[in-house]
């Protein structure tokens, strides 16, 4: 009877090799950006106005981040603390194109 008490002891205290340990989940940036922009209102204009522009230098980088749960939140998040400090901030995205004007030819751009 001792020898099956210690046997299931050790085949207990072996379970504990099983555990696989798992990485935490990293956070979107949208995600992050979303928790950020939570605590604008308790900062400065100019904090407000940086993120803002941290955030659209972001979309621009990541245009498909405007379908994002979290865009909308965000923008509204800018829009409320920028009204705290008297600002009407609009967000806009762009497409940059350059051209090099050194080519002698015709432009001809196409969507």
């Amino acid at each position: 009877m001792l020898f099956a008490s210690m046997a299931i002891c050790f085949t207990s205290c072996d379970k504990s090799n099983d555990i696989v340990e798992q990485e935490p989940a990293k956070a979107r940036p949208m995600e992050l950006l979303y928790n950020e922009s939570k605590g604008l209102p308790e900062t400065s204009a100019d904090s407000v106005t940086n993120f803002a522009q941290k955030f659209c230098n972001h979309l621009n980088s990541n245009l498909n981040d405007q379908n994002d749960e979290f865009f909308h939140p965000i923008i509204e998040n800018i829009e409320y603390a920028g009204s705290l400090f008297g600002y009407k901030i609009t967000i806009t995205t762009s497409v940059g194109i350059t051209i090099n004007d050194e080519w002698d030819g015709e432009y001809h751009i196409s969507f």
